[in-house]
């Protein structure tokens, strides 16, 4: 009997962890969390942004199609028709979404609010700062799921438009270009709405449609939908580039 109680003893003994022990395991738990937590939780929002993004892209187009019969159109120009204002080809399009609301210029409405947008990379403001690429400002549509999608319509098209002129290190140089651009409308599809981050690349893309009467997909959709992957580098905007 001395023998077996004696040798549990031992084993017991032996077999456990102090204190101390179990302090520092538990730290090392820690740390391996805290750096691969972010991560995680980083992979598991863009998930939902992929998602957020392929059905508002498919619901959009849908729409458009939607409205081209119901309007006996040979084509998609009759909605991106340059005779009309930016306000009425989203009024029209609004009609399509059951549940919508039409977020009209110099709307009080908390969700109707003008927002800016950050480029998909750091973007220097042309004064060295980081800067916005871009803003949605009403008139726009707010789906029931709270994406947003904003048609900015041109009244020409093709089109010239002045564009100032940058230094290699993206300031302006105090100079203008003329452009020119076949670019009839642009289509704004958020799909999240004024929720962050309002990032192209992220929650924001922008598609086009041009004088061919032909839809140009925003290149940075493209791997959302080939691989099911965003292309954008999260930044703050107002820091020295």
């Amino acid at each position: 009997m001395f023998f077996i109680a004696n040798a549990f003893g031992r084993f017991d003994k032996s077999s456990g962890f102090t204190l101390a022990e179990i302090l520092i395991t538990l730290g090392i738990i820690g740390v391996v969390a805290a750096m691969t937590l972010p991560t995680l939780v980083t992979k598991y929002k863009d998930k939902i942004l992929v998602s957020q993004a392929k059905k508002l892209y498919s619901e959009t187009f849908n729409g458009i199609k939607m409205y081209t019969a119901k309007n006996y159109c040979a084509n998609e120009s009759c909605l991106f028709d340059i005779s009309k204002t930016t306000d009425e080809v989203n009024r029209e399009f609004f009609k399509m979404f059951e549940g919508a609301t039409y977020c009209e210029k110099g709307s009080k409405k908390k969700l109707c609010q003008k927002y800016m947008v950050l480029s998909n990379t750091k973007l220097n403001n042309g004064y060295g700062q980081t800067g916005y690429g871009d803003n949605i400002a009403p008139p726009f549509i707010l789906l029931k799921s709270g994406a947003v999608i904003k048609i900015a319509q041109q009244n020409e098209c093709p089109r010239t438009y002045e564009s100032k002129v940058r230094d290699e290190n993206g300031n302006f140089t105090g100079e203008v270009e003329i452009k020119t651009t076949n670019i009839c409308a642009n289509i704004y599809l958020d799909s999240n709405g004024p929720k962050a981050p309002n990032q192209r690349g992220a929650d924001i893309f922008v598609h086009t449609f041009n004088i061919n009467n032909k839809f140009g997909i925003d290149r940075l959709f493209n791997k959302v939908l080939t691989e099911g992957k965003l292309q954008y580098t999260p930044y703050r905007a107002g820091v020295e580039y």
